[in-house]
């Protein structure tokens, strides 16, 4: 299954492309149309998010969240669908 994510980074807006097959993920061609931000702790934080998207290798959903885990199977983030 291919699909599109978007949403915010803190003070950025990212968006990715995503390709899926069973609970593989492979996300793609992410962009981030970054703002003027003047808090150190959020861009931080941001570098971190983008980095750890990079290491995503499977997930698992349940209701409105997805979990993503790294290649050895260690959850690394979960994302929450708002609304």
């Amino acid at each position: 299954m291919d699909g599109f994510v978007s949403g915010s980074t803190g003070c950025n807006t990212y968006s990715a492309l995503y390709d899926s097959e069973q609970e593989r993920l492979a996300i793609r061609e992410y962009t981030q149309v970054e703002n003027a931000c003047i808090n150190k702790d959020v861009l931080s934080q941001e570098g971190v998010f983008t980095e750890t998207l990079e290491r995503v290798a499977t997930f698992t959903a349940s209701g409105n969240k997805v979990m993503l885990y790294d290649g050895e199977g260690t959850e690394v983030m979960t994302l929450v669908k708002e609304g």
